[in-house]
């Protein structure tokens, strides 16, 4: 039982907190898996235990749809649990009984479904073998479209309690109102969508259709972050072999909230192949297909009966009950997890929020609720409904059922340092390095309070309860951490994305080598037009697959092509790697003497023991350079200092770099810098330099011309196009010190060797891939893709596992 001390704001009744809410959870799943394992006979109940009573009743489609007397029951009961979709009803439900159990919990993005409705039926029914009364409110009707439910009864009834369901307001109920259909004439065919699919259940034309889920074709888990639908288009083509390509469909979800029309929404089948249309289904959506054919009546039958009446013939399977009442293996399994059970930290707390309270009022009061219809800003405003905060009255006067429902969850409630902080260590390696370390050494029961006494100890300003959520913001609303290389062997596609341009919506998007212009991401999604002068159209939705790995699932397609049948399209990034051969470029020498030269040479890295040439491919394996079968400690590499044959990097004299560099800084409008080093010395735009320097790959000077007076550079080689490439900083007068890169103008052609081959990069990938990088490179700054690929990857790794595992 839940023991609240928290109070909700101004005369309200108690509301529990969400410490205290997980502590109760956890309490009753170790009471639950303390149990004996139930059966299937099992003993007839005690006097008291036969007191105990299951009523189970629906909250309706709308915020608080409830019967008459559903609040009495819920304020008799003993025990109360609810799975509701609607922020305002759970909050008039927890002001009512702070002590209500959310099933909402036993959600999780690692488990499987069945698993989770196995769990609340016997979280249900515990407290009834207990003696007690349990009222449950699940949101519509509690017995469409619910496993749990139909099983919590159906056990109860058996062990010999007293189990009821109450009827409440479905979808279908709303799907008739207001698409004004009678299901009786000429009749109704619902399928769930997927079920239709796989046991190829056939459609009557003759019939209305109801098809639910078609949101999540194929999806047998759970995603908090939302489905990707990726088998959408399969129900498409499945519905065109029955009713043509272009049949009309009703696309429908029903008001939730009162004032809020419904969503009704009428396509061809056709259009539907369209990305930018499926998005628009979600988990909640149903599809409405209308009679297309009459069905003639069996004459004979029609005589007999002395009427007319719609026929169908359809196959009976042998048994056509589902047996939600068993105690199996996978039922077991699901309740053994009790044992270990914890809330998730994805799981979303619902505060008694302001929006909340403006829904509860839409519902009771009537001149408010018609004066929303007509007037949503000016229902909001504070002298109509106070104690709104401006963030809440954006959202609800839009009048979307969206923007109501973030408003009434309160994610948005309050700022924090969270995304500022997320940016700063996808920028930064050394960041991203120390929070994985502090991520790793966090163990399972600690969960993240080890990480955060590092960030305090580091100075760190995050707010760790809220931190998974703003990852999920992030991905979903900026580009940068989506920032990759990302191939699709099976559709031939590379796609080139550099985040961090500015806004988090833009972004340099390469395309097969291409270019790509005015693409926009934006709520998760990448998307382009051939009509702003590019070669294809395109709409890729991002998403964490498995392992959380970064992809994108979704259609390119030419402007005139016919859209693609299905989500043809899936690129999975590829990992840039560590150092390179190319990053070893320069002389070694052992104590012995010994010489060994690395350079690159018409295109590939070569290597020289004492002015010899050494056959062989040269790779890295831990401190070591591998030439063929022959390996080489460096010391660049890390080789400790008691390898006596251990080769150390000799200072240069900087003349592998030699050569013209073109430069930009980071001001848009600027004149890009012409750098020339030679023999001779350093010159920027023509000026020789009097007073330069290098040492330690890093080339220094003072006295240059207006758009160059003084810089710093760092100087690399890029593993993609084998040659050098700079970052640093130039010093102008008018503007200070401005953050530059470069690249050296040299003739280039793609390298024999393509480095992420391992990776399934194909030959003709890796010719775009290099041939981007080198097109930058020529007469321009480059890009320096794979230095911020490799950063980005290693970041939103830390960000996306490693952080995510910490704090879920």
């Amino acid at each position: 039982m839940i023991h609240s001390t928290a109070t909700s704001a101004g005369t309200g009744p108690v509301y529990a907190s969400k410490q205290e809410h997980a502590q109760a959870w956890e309490s009753l799943a170790r009471d639950i898996a303390r149990q004996p394992p139930p059966s299937e006979a099992s003993a007839a109940p005690t006097p008291r235990q036969s007191a105990g009573q299951l009523t189970i009743i629906g909250s309706g489609i709308e915020a608080m749809g409830f019967s008459v007397g559903d609040e009495a029951l819920l304020k008799a009961a003993d025990k109360v649990f609810y799975c509701v979709a609607d922020p305002a009803t759970t909050v008039w439900l927890k002001h009512l009984r702070p002590d209500a159990f959310d099933l909402y919990v036993l959600y999780d993005d690692n488990k499987v479904r069945y698993h989770t409705y196995m769990q609340m039926s016997e979280a249900m029914l515990h407290p009834v073998r207990q003696g007690e009364h349990v009222v449950a409110v699940f949101y519509g009707h509690p017995g469409i479209f619910v496993l749990s439910t139909h099983r919590a009864i159906a056990i109860a009834r058996r062990e010999g309690y007293r189990a009821v369901m109450r009827a409440g307001i479905c979808a279908l109920d709303c799907l008739c109102a207001d698409l004004g259909i009678d299901p009786c004439h000429p009749g109704l065919q619902t399928h769930e969508a997927t079920d239709m699919l796989v046991r190829d259940r056939v459609p009557d034309p003759s019939l209305h259709v109801v098809l639910w889920q078609v949101g999540l074709i194929g999806e047998m888990g759970f995603r908090r972050e939302g489905y990707i639908n990726e088998n959408f288009s399969i129900l498409v083509q499945y519905l065109q072999q029955h009713y043509g390509d272009d049949y009309p469909i009703t696309h429908y979800i029903a008001s939730r909230y009162p004032g809020v029309a419904p969503v009704i929404e009428h396509f061809p089948l056709s259009a539907l192949h369209d990305p930018q249309i499926q998005v628009r289904f979600t988990g909640i959506s149903t599809f409405y297909i209308a009679p297309k054919v009459s069905r003639p009546s069996n004459r004979e039958m029609a005589i007999r009966l002395g009427l007319l009446k719609d026929h169908e013939i359809l196959k009976t399977p042998t048994n056509p009950q589902r047996e939600v009442d068993r105690y199996g293996p996978r039922e077991l399994a699901a309740i053994r997890q009790f044992g270990n059970f914890q809330v998730p930290q994805d799981y979303h707390w619902q505060e008694s929020t302001a929006a909340s309270h403006f829904i509860l009022a839409l519902k009771d009061d009537i001149g408010l609720r018609e004066r929303f219809a007509g007037d949503p800003a000016g229902t909001v405003d504070s002298d109509v409904f106070p104690g709104l905060s401006g963030r809440e009255k954006r959202l609800l006067a839009t009048g979307d059922p969206g923007a109501m429902q973030i408003a009434a969850k309160g994610v948005f409630a309050k700022d924090s340092n969270n995304k500022a902080f997320l940016l700063q260590m996808l920028r930064s390696k050394r960041l991203a390095g120390e929070v994985r370390k502090a991520c790793l050494a966090c163990d399972t029961h600690s969960g993240s309070q080890h990480l955060e006494e590092v960030a305090r100890f580091q100075g760190w300003q995050f707010d760790a309860a809220s931190l998974a959520q703003d990852i999920v913001l992030l991905n979903r609303h900026d580009s940068l951490p989506w920032t990759g290389v990302y191939h699709s062997p099976a559709a031939q596609r590379l796609i080139v994305i550099v985040g961090d341009m500015g806004k988090p919506e833009q972004c340099l998007l390469y395309v097969d080598g291409q270019p790509v212009r005015q693409a926009r991401y934006e709520k998760g999604i990448l998307k382009w037009a051939a009509a702003s002068g590019n070669l294809h159209n395109g709409f890729l939705r991002s998403d964490l697959g498995p392992g959380r790995r970064r992809r994108l699932i979704g259609s390119i397609w030419a402007e005139h092509d016919e859209l693609p049948a299905e989500h043809a399209l899936i690129a999975n990034a590829l990992q840039p790697g560590g150092l390179m051969p190319v990053h070893l470029v320069g002389e070694h020498r052992n104590p012995l003497g010994d010489t060994l030269q690395i350079a690159v040479h018409e295109q590939q890295v070569r290597c020289q023991l004492n002015g010899q040439p050494l056959a062989g491919q040269l790779s890295i394996s831990g401190w070591s350079l591998c030439v063929g079968q022959t390996r080489f400690d460096l010391q660049a590499l890390g080789a400790p200092l008691q390898l006596g044959q251990r080769f150390q990097r000799l200072a240069s004299f900087g003349d592998e770099y030699w050569g013209r560099y073109v430069l930009s800084n980071q001001l848009s409008d600027s004149p890009a810098v012409l750098l020339d080093w030679s023999a001779e010395g350093l010159s920027v735009n023509g000026q020789p330099v009097k007073e330069s320097r290098f040492s330690e790959q890093r080339l220094s000077w003072n006295g240059g011309p207006a758009l160059a007076a003084s810089g710093t550079l760092e100087l690399l080689w890029d593993p993609i196009t084998l040659d050098a490439v700079l970052f640093g900083s130039l010093g102008i007068p008018a503007n200070g010190k401005l953050n530059c890169i470069g690249a050296r103008q040299a003739p280039r052609a793609l390298p024999a060797l393509n480095p992420w081959a391992d990776q399934g990069l194909s030959a003709q990938a890796w010719a775009w891939l290099y041939g981007l990088c080198a097109a930058a490179s020529t007469d321009a700054a480059g890009l320096m893709l794979w230095q911020k690929w490799q950063k980005y990857a290693f970041s939103t790794a830390v960000m996306n596992r490693q952080l995510h595992a910490v704090l879920r």
